[in-house]
C-alpha cells in the first residue's frame, strides 16, 4: 500500500536492505524491473522474523476492524 511503499522507499534511502512480505504486491510484480529496487526483496513471513531487525506491518484502517 501507500504507507509500506514510503516505508520501503525511505528505508532503502537510508542503505537498509528491505524484507518484503507482501503476496499481492509479489504478484503483480512478477516479471516487472525492479526500477531502482535491488536493496528490496520478496521474502516468506519465516524469512522476515529470522532474519529482520526490524518489522513495520501496515494494514488499511477500516469500520469493521
Amino acid at each position: 500500500g501507500n504507507v509500506g511503499s514510503k516505508v520501503e522507499t525511505a528505508c532503502r534511502k537510508l542503505g537498509m536492505r528491505v524484507l518484503l512480505n507482501d503476496p499481492p504486491r509479489e504478484e503483480r510484480e512478477v516479471g516487472q524491473k525492479s526500477g531502482g529496487m535491488e536493496k528490496s526483496v520478496f521474502v516468506d513471513l519465516e524469512t522476515v522474523k529470522k532474519e529482520a531487525d526490524i518489522i513495520t506491518l501496515h494494514t488499511p484502517l477500516t469500520k469493521s476492524g
